[in-house]
């Protein structure tokens, strides 16, 4: 019959937890376990029972009673490989959809590396296994000698286990000696009070994710002591927060980081890790991020970043990634309140602010992309700028000028790429709601829509409602406009970065779309 002592970790009815009593609860009879749950959901009370404290509970109502005998049995290592590998099919047990999202999000050699198109196949022969997954096997600890058994592993995932320690992780580590990417997410690992004394288990490995453990940054730097090659570290959904200062020989080999669904909320703790300096890769994903502040000369080798899904409101913000130099590669959508006509529109800003920029949300930048985002952001903060120039030589002039330059980092820049703006190019006048809509008949073949517009639209705008009103798919089309006035001249709009006003387009007119000869 299996023993347990307090610390040692179970599985009962799907859910795995933490033995934190072993004894009788009066009046009943016989021996129980008392269990935090790690999913607090499955509990019933914080460890006490009719007024009496047999256990403390970290989390609120985590913890139950349970009996011995609805334990789910653990399995030593070797005998979960055989399993797995020799008896029978894997179909089925691998997260593949939570692979696939992490890998599109990310795209890091980690999760590329682990070849879960494999790991289905059985095997003849444990010896010639280089990947293995194990997880959600309840293993626990591992007796046999496993270089005889399987000594050719490089990567191996351990997630969703029973092991509750790193010393009972480098008891297998230790054992296989081409091991080099490792997984052990979803488990309770204490770490060791030496961790330089576990070096030796894990001299090899370069990629490892631990994701799911409660671990703090603080933690995890403690623990980076036993991993001395590691280069890329997964750490999504922990309790970190903060992200300490670190010495110099923290962490200096690492080249991809991933830090999604933690809770960081300002990049004053991110410019901490700038000094890192082969960190090419950074995911920020969800972490409910209000901010970006760039400390100068940092991330000197970033080139890829995902900002995705969190609180980055504002525009100077984005900005702030110009100071990135090695920036090519950015992942930047569905962050909550940031307002924008479109997904285009949005993607056509941030090009327009980052100069080094090439792939932004997975699509790479062509020069006409980047053309017409500049161009854009030169013509829309025009009148800004004229005002700001104009003024420089009053008291508060130059104060007027370092204040939108400021704002605006790189529109000097695209001054003296471009051209300055033209004064009567952004002149407004006065308007009323009234006069500043037009009815317009908008034209597509046989289908026509009457639709009131401002005259203040530009042409990409309107393009792109033409588009979404008719469900049109080709951009090989050209559009024209014609009034009552004149029906025999057809004016062509080819200047996207024009407004309707500009063609002198009037309230009655047709606005006609073709396909481009």
């Amino acid at each position: 019959m299996r023993e347990y002592v307090v610390g040692t970790r179970v599985e009962c009815d799907g859910f795995r937890g933490t033995i934190l009593y072993i004894g009788e609860v009066p009046p009943t009879k016989g021996t129980w376990l008392g269990v935090e749950w790690d999913d607090p959901s499955r509990g019933k009370h914080s460890g006490s029972h009719e007024g009496v404290q047999y256990f403390v509970t970290r989390k609120l109502n985590a913890g139950s009673f349970v009996r011995m005998n609805k334990i789910k049995p653990n399995v030593e290592f070797s005998q979960a490989l055989s399993d797995r590998y020799l008896k029978g099919s894997t179909d089925g047990y691998a997260d593949k959809l939570l692979i696939s999202e992490l890998r599109d999000e990310m795209n890091a050699p980690f999760l590329e590396l682990v070849g879960f198109e494999k790991v289905g196949r059985k095997q003849s022969n444990l010896r010639e296994l280089s990947i293995a997954v194990l997880d959600h096997l309840c293993i626990d600890h591992s007796k046999h000698d496993l270089g005889e058994v399987c000594p050719n592993i490089e990567e191996l995932d351990l997630s969703s286990n029973l092991l509750n320690s790193w010393v009972g992780i480098a008891a297998i580590t230790s054992q296989l000696p081409r091991l080099a990417v490792l997984n052990v997410s979803d488990n309770k690992l204490a770490i060791p009070e030496n961790p330089l004394s576990l070096k030796a288990a894990f001299s090899n490995l370069t990629q490892l994710q631990i994701s799911h453990m409660d671990y703090t940054w603080g933690t995890i730097v403690q623990a980076s002591a036993m991993w001395p090659r590691i280069e890329v570290l997964a750490v999504p959904n922990n309790n970190i927060k903060c992200l300490e200062f670190m010495d110099s020989d923290v962490f200096n080999q690492l080249r991809v980081l991933n830090l999604e669904g933690n809770h960081i909320e300002y990049w004053e703790e991110v410019n901490k890790l700038g000094q890192l300096p082969n960190l090419e890769q950074l995911s920020l994903y969800g972490c409910g991020l209000r901010n970006i502040q760039v400390k100068e000369k940092s991330f000197s080798r970033l080139s890829k970043l995902s900002l995705s899904n969190n609180r980055i409101t504002q525009w100077e913000h984005i900005s702030e990634l110009d100071k990135l130099p090695m920036l090519v590669d950015l992942k930047l959508c569905s962050n909550q309140g940031f307002e924008v006509y479109s997904q285009e529109t949005f993607s056509h800003g941030i090009i327009a602010r980052i100069g080094n920029l090439q792939i932004i949300n997975g699509s790479q930048i062509s020069s006409v992309d980047r053309r017409g985002a500049e161009l854009d952001y030169l013509k829309q903060n025009g009148n800004e700028y004229l005002i700001a120039l104009s003024q420089q030589r009053s008291p508060n002039g130059e104060q007027e000028m370092r204040n939108f330059e400021a704002k605006h980092p790189r529109y000097k820049c695209l001054v003296q790429k471009y051209g300055p703006p033209e004064q009567g190019e952004y002149e407004t006048k006065p308007t009323t709601l009234k006069n500043a809509l037009i009815m317009l008949r908008l034209e597509w073949g046989s289908n026509q829509i009457s639709k009131k517009l401002p005259v203040t639209m530009e042409v990409q705008k309107l393009k792109v409602l033409i588009h979404r009103l008719f469900n049109l798919h080709s951009s090989e089309l050209t559009f024209f406009s014609y009034g009552p006035k004149n029906p025999g001249l057809c004016i062509p709009l080819d200047n996207d970065l024009r407004p309707l006003s500009f063609y002198s387009i009037e309230d009655g007119d047709t606005i006609v779309v073709k396909e481009s000869v």
